[in-house]
């Protein structure tokens, strides 16, 4: 009896093993409908989130069911985009015969009823140059019914569409590019049924007499779209079911090196990328291939494979699996991340290459259930490293799986695999702001798939409670954007900068200039050491009120700098001439720089004041010297005994008749002279050469002479002189307004100084 019921127990535990361990893989057919087949999965190999783990909720108003046709099933997911401005992403959904746009909310915003089959997302792009969102959807389909659609933001299809081309079946999402820089995009598809590539303008029209072109086999792939050789033409990347890459001009002429056949392998269902790894304006074409020699490759714009490429699909088989890339170690560097189909058994199915074909740390990544959906590429849990994000082809109890991956290594995040109803099967994880809160959305499509016409597709929507820009998504749609154009550019990081205050304090050179007159300036790399003065909007520093402070704001990014302070415009003014220049380092914060003057105004270079005295014997002076430039310089003249000052003198030019004469330092040295005149040759005013009338007199009167009157000075009895009047001519009129008294009258002639007295009264 003891056997009997050990016996019964193992069989209720084997039936109950058996039975949790039921689960369902999808596949591709011929003609891409999703088939299924049953696997049977270990208990460990159902990777639930463990208890304390995070739990990500759908939003309100989620998941929301359409209808899905019995075997044709959505693939590449959904499409996320504004479409009426308010910083909410709308859900685009094509299933079936229906475009569907939910809000985040998920109340329907419209839907539209299609001719045909859809199975790929719309693509989204301002095609009309009206400044507006327009929606490109394809349908195809048994029986070949295809439209190629185009919509507006409301869902209202716009003249000239949709177009048929001849009821063929229309194959994947379409790519929209301006293909002739005209404002407008050109809508790019293949058609199935007979091997063509077509190219329809904004309004529906062929694009030239060039198209269609015709493959040599089904087109495989969405086309790409970027200048590959960087010659300013956009190219279109089209592959062929048989294995063979196009590379078309607009014109449909076809690029030096291509078309390409590998042999043995075929592409379909997926689409290649393009990027520029070497930073030399050529793109690289990256993709995957199945047939019986499956391959991912990288292939240059001329057509040969990058050296270390192409890799073999580790273990063999088919892939229809599209790359992302992304720079997920953070080195600056686009990643190519691909991936295959396995089944229940664990193995190796996510890989990750660097551009030159090595495999990244931590790759590949291993565990049941393979993938043919795009990867998405965000930092889901804000810890600074980027996660992969990607769906399944197993669903286990009637659901699928979403699941997110740690790049260290260390296996699934917390909280994942997400468990929506149904398959996600060639879909993955779209990745937005739905409801407007700036929190990551997951928007992941599923579907039923018991092959009846009441199959669903299931939109589901996860908060995943981390802001967007922690998130920092780096690929979170089919190719990598919503015109599918496959283009990947480097997307540099946003410029941070910071505000950097220098101050100049002038306090202890003060006197060395004159704030009414002098400017002071900065200068150096941070504005390509600009000449001083030439952008004073940069340049001048301003004086801060009550202070002998000088200030100037600049914002700048990171990095050190060179700069220095200059007096007035120009060169010539620097702190010092040559030398080191002033270093500050821009960290990762604002900083306030407070810097002295070095030395005195215009440098350490003074130049000499040189003095003349003539005779020598007549006077002295104080004032000559070394002076820095736009120093103040006084000069006083004192004359000798028995000898009078005449004036200061440049050359010929006088330049003044008092004994003391102010100015600013030139930047050179500056000679001059100081002219005296013994007194033995200063004579009295006599009848015979010179006459002052009237005498005595109001408050002007004239002098004349027999000689030419250079000048005339006039003092009082204390010897302080009242005026001077600079003279060409023989008579001169003094008027100035004298008080009553005495005065000393000094005419200077081209014959001698006369010396006289005039009573003012």
């Amino acid at each position: 009896m003891k056997r009997l019921i050990t016996l019964f127990l193992v069989l209720i535990m084997t039936s109950a093993f058996t039975q949790q361990q039921t689960a369902r893989k999808a596949f591709l057919g011929e003609n891409g409908e999703v088939l299924v087949e049953e696997v049977l999965l270990g208990d460990e190999l159902l990777l639930e989130p463990a208890k304390e783990d995070p739990v990500y909720d759908q939003l309100p108003g989620w998941p929301k069911r359409v209808a899905s046709h019995p075997n044709f099933k959505n693939f590449r997911g959904a499409t996320l985009v504004d479409l009426t401005g308010d910083g909410r992403d709308e859900i685009l959904v094509a299933s079936f015969s229906t475009l569907s746009a939910f809000r985040g909310t998920g109340d329907l915003l419209w839907s539209l009823p299609l001719t045909g089959t859809a199975t790929y997302p719309p693509s989204v792009a301002d095609v009309t140059g009206d400044g507006e969102f327009e929606i490109v959807q394809l349908t195809g389909g048994v029986p070949n019914n295809g439209r190629v659609y185009l919509l507006d933001k409301e869902g209202n299809i716009l003249p000239g569409w949709p177009v048929s081309i001849n009821n063929n079946w229309l194959l994947s999402a379409p790519t929209l590019a301006d293909l002739n820089d005209d404002g407008q995009m050109e809508v790019i598809f293949g058609v199935r049924t007979v091997n063509q590539i077509h190219i329809l303008k904004a309004d529906g029209t062929n694009f030239n007499e060039n198209w269609p072109v015709t493959l040599s086999s089904i087109p495989a792939v969405t086309p790409s779209v970027g200048d590959i050789n960087n010659d300013g033409t956009l190219n279109i990347i089209a592959g062929a079911s048989d294995g063979t890459l196009y590379a078309f001009n607009p014109d449909a002429t076809i690029l030096p090196g291509f078309p390409v056949n590998p042999g043995n392998v075929g592409l379909s269902y997926q689409s290649p990328l393009l990027t520029d790894f070497d930073g030399d304006g050529h793109l690289s074409i990256v993709g995957a291939t199945h047939g019986n020699s499956p391959q991912y490759y990288v292939r240059n714009s001329d057509g040969d494979y990058r050296e270390g490429w192409p890799k073999a699909v580790p273990g063999g088989g088919w892939t229809y699996h599209p790359p992302t890339l992304a720079d997920i170690s953070g080195n600056g560097a686009f990643e190519i991340l691909t991936a295959k189909p396995i089944g229940e058994t664990p193995d190796d199915m996510l890989f990750g290459y660097d551009a030159d074909g090595n495999m990244l740390d931590n790759f590949p990544v291993s565990k049941s259930g393979g993938l043919e959906s795009f990867i998405s590429v965000a930092d889901v849990d804000g810890d600074g490293q980027h996660d992969l994000v990607f769906g399944s082809n197993l669903m286990v109890e009637n659901k699928g799986f979403i699941h997110a991956w740690k790049t260290d290594g260390s296996g699934q995040l917390p909280g994942f695999p997400l468990r929506p109803d149904g398959f996600t099967f060639m879909n993955g994880a779209n990745l937005g702001d739905v409801n407007g809160d700036g929190l990551l959305d997951l928007v992941a499509v599923s579907y039923e798939q018991t092959f009846s016409s009441t199959d669903s597709t299931v939109i589901n929507v996860y908060n995943l409670g981390i802001s967007l820009e922690d998130a920092d998504v780096l690929f979170g749609t089919y190719k990598g954007d919503n015109t599918r154009a496959g283009l990947m550019k480097k997307t540099e990081p946003d410029t941070v900068y910071y505000e950097i205050t220098f101050n100049l304090d002038l306090s202890y050179v003060e006197d060395y200039f004159d704030s009414e007159v002098d400017d002071f300036f900065i200068t150096g790399s941070m504005i390509e050491w600009t000449e001083p003065g030439t952008l004073p909007e940069q340049q001048l520093l301003e004086q801060v009120e009550g202070s002998m402070i000088f200030t100037r704001t600049f914002e700048l990014m990171p990095g050190e700098y060179a700069y220095k302070y200059f007096l007035n415009a120009g060169w010539d003014g620097g702190e010092w001439q040559g030398g080191d220049d002033r270093i500050i380092e821009v960290a990762d914060e604002d900083i306030v720089v407070n810097d002295s003057w070095t030395g005195l105004p215009g440098g350490q270079i003074a130049y000499d004041v040189i003095i003349d005295v003539n005779p020598a014997e007549g006077g002295s002076i104080e004032g000559a010297g070394e002076y820095v430039p736009n120093a103040n310089v006084f000069l006083t003249a004192e004359a000798a005994e028995d000898y009078t000052f005449l004036h200061w003198l440049d050359g010929d030019e006088i330049l003044s008749t008092e004994h003391e004469y102010h100015f600013f330092m030139p930047r050179a040295d500056f000679s001059l002279s100081a002219a005296f005149q013994h007194e033995t040759g200063v004579n009295e005013l006599s009848e015979n050469n010179l006459i002052v009338f009237p005498n005595p007199a109001q408050d002007r009167f004239t002098v004349r002479a027999e000689h030419l009157i250079e000048y005339i000075s006039v003092s009082d009895i204390t010897g302080k002189r009242i005026v001077n009047v600079p003279a060409a001519s023989q008579e001169v009129l003094v008027d100035s307004p004298f008080q009553p008294g005495i005065y000393i009258v000094k005419v200077v002639t081209d014959e001698g100084v006369f010396v006289s007295k005039v009573q003012i009264e």
